[in-house]
């Protein structure tokens, strides 16, 4: 099942209670991969890892074959 941008979008504003949230497909449109920008209090006075692993971690709807770019916060 190829993803959208609204649902990937819906669920990290559900997921990480996000106040802003970008998502970009960059797969040609097989949603396959994707780029984020993600502002949520959830990452406040977290390290880069640990902000990359609690978006990877909370967001296990997303196939193995998935790439979720998420390194702009």
């Amino acid at each position: 099942m190829p993803y959208s941008e609204e649902y990937i979008k819906d669920k990290l504003v559900k997921e990480l209670e996000a106040s802003y949230v970008e998502v970009v497909d960059e797969s040609d449109g097989c949603g396959g991969k994707f780029a984020c920008v993600i502002v949520s209090e959830k990452f406040k006075g977290k390290p880069l890892l640990a902000r990359h692993s609690s978006t990877s971690s909370s967001n296990q709807f997303y196939s193995s074959k998935m790439v979720l770019n998420c390194f702009k916060w």
